[in-house]
């Protein structure tokens, strides 16, 4: 599996959860450490729990009390946080 197969990361205890086209697969560790090593030009933390591949994200909505939510490539729906929310709409200002 490559890292444009995958369309998400979600912490899952101990574990990380990653969810790509093809299904999901558990690996040992933590999200922390999983998004030091993720280039964040390609990768987005969207909240604790959640890390998504930004151009996985098809639409975007704004959520409750200043968040977004990011509808994903398989429909999946996350939130993105407050803190991230304001980083993403600075951005897409820019672009």
């Amino acid at each position: 599996m490559r890292l444009r197969d995958i369309e998400r990361f979600e912490s899952v205890g101990n574990y990380v959860a990653v969810h790509c086209r093809f299904g999901a697969a558990l690996i040992v560790g933590t999200i922390a450490r999983l998004e030091q090593r993720l280039d964040p030009g390609h990768f987005l933390r969207a909240n604790r729990a959640e890390i998504l591949r930004i151009d996985a994200i098809v639409n975007v909505e704004n959520g409750y009390n200043g968040s977004l939510s990011a509808r994903m490539e398989s429909g999946a729906v996350t939130e993105i946080s407050r803190r991230q929310a304001q980083w993403m709409r600075a951005k897409m200002a820019v672009l």
